[in-house]
């Protein structure tokens, strides 16, 4: 009878005061660099997919790499008594990660590595995957291989810099530092620091690895403009693959990562932790890349390189 009321008079659960009697509640707090770009939405939507299917919901917050806006959201998501946290940490997360293990909250770092305490952490194989990117690129034929590389502050593009690095050491290849500009993974980023890279004096690039896809779109502004074609005049591979990869000409060869399973995997071991679970699991788990080849590499063709377009 009490059921039919209920179902009678459209009632539902108060989720926050049974959280305020429970100390907890089924809720997972995400907080993502930018919503906007297309790998942290998909990690967003791994996390809410596995949630779902084991009753629990998510709050999305976005930190657009602002560490004060990270703080307030990392606060907010504590008066809502979330569960767990998981989060993409921007450069100064480590204190403010740290509090929250101290306070009993499990805590994911997505993609990226604050080096706090207590918090787990789940990745992409980076270094595999840059690496696999430049033994292509050797086997094609390419010693004059550059990069636009990711932000040195964030594990992921030194990573990706350490990995192209050793493949081409390995090779004998050396990648001098006058071959490599840094950005801050966005297409804006890319396409300045493609600009800055070419208009270097000495022998142009035969080809070029991008750190993310996003840069990697302001990277074939930069070639666009410059009279560039790809891959006859400079081979291109990118890490991180996008819908329109493949739609683009030529298709755009890539390193693939799996950021789904990146918020699955997360949210798993929030939802462990929370059920009390033993822990199996290493505290950094890396996830594997794929080399995916399409049409925008090719042999070096340095015996009919045209000029760099400069108007």
């Amino acid at each position: 009878r009490v059921l039919e009321a209920a179902q009678s008079l459209g009632y539902t659960g108060n989720e926050l005061a049974r959280g305020l009697r429970q100390q907890t509640t089924r809720t997972i707090g995400l907080i993502i660099s930018d919503i906007l770009n297309p790998f942290h939405a998909h990690v967003a939507s791994g996390l809410e997919q596995e949630a779902a299917q084991h009753g629990y919901s998510a709050i999305l917050c976005t930190s657009t790499e602002d560490v004060e806006k990270e703080r307030r959201s990392l606060e907010l998501l504590r008066r809502h008594q979330v569960c767990g946290v998981v989060l993409e940490p921007t450069e100064g997360s480590r204190v403010e990660v740290e509090a929250l293990v101290k306070a009993g909250i499990p805590v994911v770092e997505v993609d990226r590595m604050s080096g706090a305490q207590g918090a787990a952490t789940v990745l992409s194989d980076n270094i595999g995957g840059a690496a696999s990117a430049a033994r292509h690129l050797l086997s094609l034929g390419h010693h004059r291989i550059a990069t636009v590389a990711g932000d040195p502050q964030l594990i992921s593009g030194r990573e990706r810099l350490e990995g192209l690095r050793m493949a081409l050491a390995a090779s004998g290849i050396p990648l001098p530092d006058h071959r490599v500009v840094t950005g801050r993974y966005t297409s804006a980023d890319g396409y300045q620091a493609a600009l800055e890279l070419l208009a270097r004096p000495g022998p142009r690039p035969t080809a070029l690895f991008l750190a993310n896809i996003e840069m990697t779109l302001g990277t074939l502004r930069a070639l666009k403009e410059l009279g560039l074609r790809v891959p006859e005049d400079i081979s291109v591979i990118s890490f991180d693959d996008a819908s329109w990869a493949p739609l683009v000409s030529p298709p755009l060869s890539v390193v693939t990562q799996d950021p789904v399973g990146l918020g699955r995997i997360a949210a798993q071991i929030i939802i462990n932790a929370v059920s009390h679970v033993p822990d199996t699991v290493p505290a950094v788990q890396r996830l594997p890349t794929t080399l995916v080849l399409r049409r925008s590499c090719g042999p070096p063709n340095d015996g009919s390189l045209r000029a760099v377009q400069t108007e």
